[in-house]
This record gives structure tokens, sequence and C-alpha cells, in this order.
């Protein structure tokens, strides 16, 4: 999910730096505009032959430096976004080890509380018991003087 969304922007800014059509196609519909209205003239020469050397200036210094740039960036860039990746997958591993820890966590709790809930059941039916018992051996002892009373008697 994180992956995709990085994936996203870096194709984002490969087309904001790399993709000129939109730009040129601006510049070259703006220049036959110009050109229309304006139908020639020796300024329009004058610039267009300016323009012309621009542009075989920019074709023949620009365009190779800044290939040369882009082949010596493009690996450190790529190298960046490999280790930018591994340290993203590391946090997403660990986050889900701590909702697994938290749960196992959580569970242990839960189950502490049922056992001490169980214990103290446990021992409150333990005391009834012994009291019942207790109850029933007294009233048997009262029972067996009382039946031994009234032999002695007769």
């Amino acid at each position: 999910m994180a992956a995709d969304k990085l994936i996203k922007d870096i194709h984002e800014i490969y087309a904001r730096l790399f993709d000129h059509k939109p730009v040129v196609s601006a510049e070259i519909n703006f220049f036959v505009k110009e050109f229309e209205e304006k139908h020639g003239g020796e300024k329009d020469t004058e610039q267009l032959s300016q323009a012309s050397k621009n542009l075989e200036d920019i074709a023949q210094t620009q365009i190779p430096l800044s290939i040369q740039l882009m082949e010596k960036h493009v690996s450190d860039v790529v190298g960046k976004l490999n280790v930018a990746i591994e340290i993203c997958n590391k946090i997403s591993t660990q986050e889900a080890d701590l909702s697994q820890d938290e749960t196992l966590k959580q569970g242990r709790e839960m189950r502490a509380a049922e056992w001490s809930e169980f214990i103290d059941d446990m021992s409150a039916q333990s005391v009834e018991l012994d009291r019942e018992y207790e109850s029933s051996v007294l009233e048997l002892k009262n029972y067996y003087t009382d039946l031994e009373q009234k032999l002695k008697i007769r």
C-alpha cells in the first residue's frame, strides 16, 4: 500500500522532470499564433533566427549535459529509493509484530482474569460445601445423641 503510493509519487516527479511535451506544445502553439498574427517582417525573421540559434545551442550543449547528469544521478536515486522501500517494509513488519504482540498480551490478560474469577468461584463453592458439611455433621451428631438419650431412657 505504501509502496504503491511511493511509486506513484516517483512517477509524478519523473513526469515533471522529464516530460516536456506540455511545455513544448504550449510554446509551439504560442509561436504559431504570434507568427500568424504578424505575417513575417524583418523583426520576426531576426527573432526566428535567434530562436533557431538558441535551439541549436541547447541541442548541442544542454541536452548532452542533461543526459550525462541524468545517467550519473539516476542510479543514486534508484539506490536511495531501494533503501527507502526497505525501511518502509521494516516499519510495516515491526508494526504488524507490535500489533500481534498487543493482541497476545490482551489475550493473556483476559485469560488471567478468567482464571482468577474461576479460582474465586471455586473457593466460594468450597467454603459453602465445608459449611454444609459441618452443618450436616452437626445435625447428624445431634440426631444420634438424641437417639442415644432416648434409648438410655427406656
